[in-house]
């Protein structure tokens, strides 16, 4: 069964699967609702304006970056055969009802939640909104249930701090060392036995940015004697914050707090912060619902639909050896194909090699549309789960 949104975003491509289409209202709102037209073939042949000045405004802006004919209202003589389309908060009702004396009988009023979907998706981030995640290990002392990392299923493995520092030397040449976040996670980053290494190497590279471990929590109560050092005051040293995913496990998180609290540590507990779907115990307890991540191995989904309907698309990207993605999926795919022996396919126009790349606006444009790969990912369904251990069997990521 589709879900609500995704059909509605079907419902806006089926409206431009044929005729001229033209669009009106707020151009910084609807440009990013054309580019979701365009990723699927859909061409806007005019934009609609109330005057001269309008027009000259929009193509002082814009005219070098598209191929459209911008119209004044009072020239038009007929708009009977037109397709339009505006957002449904951001227009004009006396252009709109000139419009429709035009003979317009086929206008949509796309719903904000889909404008607001397409500019967090396609919308290049700047520095100040870029978020880094690093997967500091593959692997997971927990084996949860469809991890979107495939941990339950990777066999351990630690990135390498001198691969670490290379990556990260290039992302700080090219964004001038100043990003929003990054997130220092995994599988369980509290794995790394050389976690000291791969802290210092990050923060030497990002001095301004705030930098988080997010972890699972069940290693933290043992952090101040662990092989790589005292974490806490590692975290103190380099201004690094610790974030806990909270799973219904045996976890003494009041004793967390304290032990983060005693070392003057940023600490969150997610669960408690963020909004995320959660579901009430029988204990009175919060415990957290994960998406399904279901997969279509026959690769037949929308790429741009997939991506809209994603958590991960515009909002954080993954680095993994030297690769950056829009989504963890994509550069830990190799794991759900050894496990499974399936042949999900990454391809080169899936991710952008950062040691290639020329600027960081060149990223930050390749983050902001869909790749082949969200082909695989199946939104359709993607019901919410209670946390459980993994069978892993592949049952976990098909629509059963």
């Amino acid at each position: 069964m589709k879900s609500e949104f995704y059909q509605k975003l079907e419902n806006v491509l089926d409206f431009f699967s044929n005729g001229k289409v033209y669009m009106f209202g707020d151009f910084e709102v609807n440009r990013h609702i054309m580019k979701f037209l365009s990723f699927n073939g859909i061409k806007i042949e005019g934009y609609i304006v109330s005057s001269v000045w309008d027009r000259i405004v929009l193509m002082s802006h814009y005219a070098n970056k598209y191929d459209f004919t911008i119209y004044i209202v009072d020239e038009i003589s007929t708009l009977e055969e037109i397709k339009i389309a505006v957002h449904a908060e951001n227009y004009d009702l006396a252009l709109l009802d000139a419009i429709k004396s035009k003979g317009a009988k086929d206008i949509i009023l796309i719903e904000k939640e889909i404008c607001d979907c397409c500019f967090r998706t396609f919308h290049p981030r700047n520095r100040d909104t870029f978020i880094l995640e690093i997967d500091v290990c593959e692997h997971c002392n927990l084996k949860c249930n469809n991890c979107y990392h495939f941990s339950q299923v990777a066999e351990p493995t630690f990135l390498e701090p001198d691969e670490f520092r290379r990556d990260m030397e290039r992302m700080s040449e090219l964004s001038g060392g100043l990003i929003r976040k990054i997130y220092l996670m995994g599988g369980e980053p509290l794995l790394h036995p050389k976690l000291n290494e791969i802290i210092k190497i990050a923060r030497d590279c990002f001095p301004y940015t705030f930098i988080q471990i997010i972890t699972n929590g069940t290693l933290l109560l043992t952090a101040e004697s662990a092989v790589y050092g005292n974490l806490y005051e590692i975290c103190v040293q380099y201004n690094i914050a610790i974030s806990v995913t909270e799973y219904p496990v045996k976890l003494d998180i009041g004793r967390i707090e304290e032990l983060t609290k005693s070392y003057n540590v940023l600490f969150w507990n997610k669960l408690e912060t963020e909004s995320i779907i959660t579901v009430e115990t029988l204990s009175n307890r919060k415990e957290k619902l994960m998406q399904k991540a279901t997969f279509d191995l026959a690769k037949q989904q929308n790429p741009s639909v997939s991506a809209l309907m994603c958590y991960f698309a515009g909002n954080c990207f993954t680095l993994k050896h030297g690769k950056l993605a829009t989504c963890p999926v994509i550069l830990n795919i190799h794991h759900f194909n050894k496990a499974f022996g399936e042949n999900v396919r990454v391809s080169k126009d899936d991710y952008i090699d950062i040691h290639k790349a020329n600027t960081f606006f060149e990223l930050a444009e390749f983050m902001a549309k869909p790749v082949p790969f969200c082909g695989y990912c199946d939104f359709r369904n993607r019901p919410h789960e209670k946390w459980k251990t993994s069978s892993k069997t592949i049952d976990e990521y098909i629509e059963s």
